[in-house]
């Protein structure tokens, strides 16, 4: 996805956390990360795809897990939850999946058509992030069935749009609870 939807999908998990969760993360460090990895060249050079990044996903992941409960509010850790979410978004956008087969131009025009979408129906955004979701992530295994999952169902339906941002957002918005709330929720009401 490109750095516009990206945003306006930090802006959208960012009040869901706020308003629901009284969760407040440092905004520009999260906002931050949700676009570093289109910009950072170290981040740059991990393939923004499931199988190529995973690894490095979970590494993150687990770093967050264990960072001790006073950091959780700090700049570096909204950051880094941004770097995730970034990675789990791209990973329900069509170019990003094994089944695209265009090539780059082809991948460009889509992530700007998305953007557009988007911006047009931000109304996906909100509603999707306001499912009620039953998600306990407990460990690394854990994370890994439940992207497979997603996955799963992501890959069972036709590509388009309006598919890329409700499974971007759920995927993000459950994932980001999973590591701030580090598998102490069973259920999460009003997640995505």
């Amino acid at each position: 996805m490109d750095v516009f939807t990206h945003l306006e999908i930090a802006k959208a998990i960012n009040k869901k956390l706020k308003d629901d969760f009284s969760v407040k993360l440092h905004t520009a460090g999260f906002f931050y990360g949700m676009i570093k990895p289109d910009f950072s060249s170290r981040l740059k050079n991990i393939r923004h795809y499931q199988g190529d990044s995973l690894d490095f996903i979970q590494q993150e992941i687990k770093r967050l897990w264990e960072m001790d409960d006073s950091l959780k509010f700090s700049r570096e850790f909204a950051e880094s939850l941004g770097v995730v979410a970034h990675f789990i978004v791209d990973y329900f956008c069509f170019p990003h999946t094994k089944h695209f087969q265009g090539n780059l131009l082809i991948h460009v025009v889509y992530e700007i058509r998305l953007a557009l979408f988007c911006q047009i129906n931000v109304h996906i955004l909100n509603s999707q992030i306001g499912q009620e979701s039953e998600v306990f992530i407990k460990d690394y295994v854990d994370f890994v069935q439940y992207l497979e999952k997603l996955q799963n169902e992501y890959s069972g339906t036709r590509a388009s749009h309006h598919q890329d941002l409700s499974f971007a957002v759920k995927a993000s918005m459950d994932i980001c609870l999973a590591i701030i709330f580090a598998g102490k929720v069973r259920k999460v009401v009003g997640a995505a």
